[in-house]
């Protein structure tokens, strides 16, 4: 692990003597000083500090045939040669910058210049929102393409369980470090297209993946153990024009992988299929699909007891926004001016079939009526809302550029869960954390949550031995807050300090 050099004040009691510790954290940056009431001589040295600032970011990318533009979009907005930060040499000017910053210099910046600079020690992995076994059913690639293309050597490409990268790449994550980081996502995305099913399980893909047990696609068994680490947050993006169709193999839903092989390119359609199972099932079979409460509780517990914060889902779906700038899952088209905009009929996953009985043919549709470009993403955004405050994060789909949404999700992924205390307290019951967010010079007391009690919907933090500070709910950190944590120690032969310590608390 690549370790920084913070500028760390500790304060180191003489012999026989109590102290106090108090931790500012400012984005990663970790600081530690003295309570003044409970020390009587302390002594300052530099070290070196952890600032676990990790993340897994995990990427659904909907491949399917309507997503050409969003995955260019996409492509666009993950990294700018014109943006001034050195990815893996971030300057000094630029490391954890404010939101002023980033709005002004720092304007052009793409997702992960921005991860860089909050000084993240970043993993990026890509899958797709097909669950079958391998892409390019029916020889697609073949016949249609984005922008015209056709590929008659695509093939089949593997999908289940299984990060993506561009061809022949002996790696397949993008990290710390790395050489050509846009190249490598851009040919990535490039290595993916429009060539998946159009039964878009985004949440049954998550599940596969970070599952150990699930069964895979060829070559892609050792694809989970590479990419995650357990110390690091998990950060699931998820981008796609249609909702999410998980659903559970039933008689009223079969499943529409089941004799798919990587080899035969020309398989038999799930509409003509015995049962013959169609693409509206996903919209007007609704009770069919499973339970948004299975993935959110999924997620909750990838991590672990206490860890719920330590897992985040973003959602840039369809979605349109209120008047106070709020945004909620529906049908939508990208506008004149480039926003985000409604009045249209929701396509059913069909807004670039033109012809036939889709929704989209003009020939069905009613005078003056025009076809949305992405349908609501709502069981997306029920997922993000079902995490709790803080942990989940929305976008639009429907708008010309990603570039300010892939910022805010820069710095949503960026977001410290917790903070590590010099060394395990002595009185764990001397602990008071307050917060001063960014732009505002007062500190707010934040709520403890007992010990071992659970944290589900709470707002505050909880002590994690030996020596972890975990934050919930309104009470996570946000990128240029800064975090006080108080921990007092009561000296040898004294019985004040506790309550010096409160009060010199009450005061700050």
């Amino acid at each position: 692990m690549k370790r920084r050099m913070l500028s760390v004040l500790v304060a180191i009691g003489l012999p026989a003597l109590g102290a106090g510790l108090f931790l500012s954290t400012s984005c990663n940056e970790h600081v530690f000083e003295v309570i003044d009431p409970c020390v009587n001589a302390t002594d300052v040295t530099n070290l070196e500090l952890d600032p676990l600032s990790k993340a897994d970011i995990l990427i659904v990318v909907d491949n399917s045939g309507s997503m050409c533009e969003e995955q260019d979009n996409l492509i666009a907005n993950f990294y700018n040669p014109a943006c001034p930060i050195d990815v893996n040499n971030v300057q000094e000017e630029y490391k954890n910058p404010s939101e002023s910053l980033i709005q002004s210099e720092l304007q052009q910046c793409g997702f992960i210049q921005i991860l860089a600079a909050y000084e993240n020690e970043f993993r990026v992995g890509v899958i797709t929102t097909d669950i079958g076994q391998c892409d390019n059913r029916f020889n697609l690639a073949a016949s249609s393409g984005c922008g015209g293309q056709t590929f008659n050597d695509w093939g089949r490409r593997p999908q289940r369980g299984c990060l993506q990268a561009p061809p022949d790449a002996t790696k397949k994550f993008i990290e710390n470090g790395d050489a050509d980081i846009a190249e490598t996502f851009r040919d990535t995305l490039l290595n993916i297209r429009t060539y998946g099913s159009s039964f878009e399980r985004g949440l049954d893909a998550v599940e596969v993946f970070l599952s150990e047990n699930s069964s895979r696609a060829p070559g892609c068994e050792d694809d989970l153990d590479d990419f995650i680490r357990e110390e690091a947050a998990l950060v699931v993006i998820f981008l796609t024009d249609e909702d999410d169709c998980s659903h559970q193999v039933s008689g009223q839903f079969p499943d529409e992988t089941a004799g798919e092989s990587c080899e035969n390119a020309g398989e038999t359609p799930p509409q003509v299929q015995d049962p013959p199972i169609q693409y509206d099932w996903c919209y007007n079979r609704r009770d069919e699909l499973t339970p948004v409460s299975r993935y959110s509780n999924f997620l909750k517990n990838y991590k672990g007891p206490g860890r719920e914060s330590s897992v985040r889902v973003a959602v840039i779906a369809g979605a349109l926004f209120e008047d106070d700038g709020d945004d909620y899952p529906a049908g939508c088209r990208v506008a004149n001016d480039g926003s985000a905009a409604g009045m249209c009929k929701d396509p059913w996953g069909q807004s670039n079939i033109l012809s036939g009985p889709s929704r989209c043919n003009p020939d069905n549709l009613d005078p003056g009526e025009v076809c949305c470009e992405a349908d609501p993403g709502t069981r997306y955004f029920q997922l993000a809302d079902s995490l709790g405050d803080n942990l989940g994060y929305t976008d639009s789909i429907c708008q010309v550029s990603f570039q300010d949404t892939m910022r805010q999700i820069a710095s949503f992924a960026a977001q410290i869960d917790s903070v590590e205390l010099n060394s395990p307290p002595q009185n764990t019951a001397q602990i008071a954390v307050g917060i001063i967010r960014a732009g505002d010079t007062a500190e707010t007391r934040i709520d403890r949550i007992p010990d071992g009690a659970a944290t589900d919907g709470e707002d505050g933090w909880q002590f994690d031995p030996p020596q972890t500070i975990r934050f919930y709910g309104d009470a996570l950190p946000q990128p240029g807050d800064e975090v006080k944590v108080f921990v007092g120690v009561q000296s040898e032969g004294e019985d004040n300090c506790g309550a010096s310590a409160a009060s010199d608390d009450e005061e700050t």
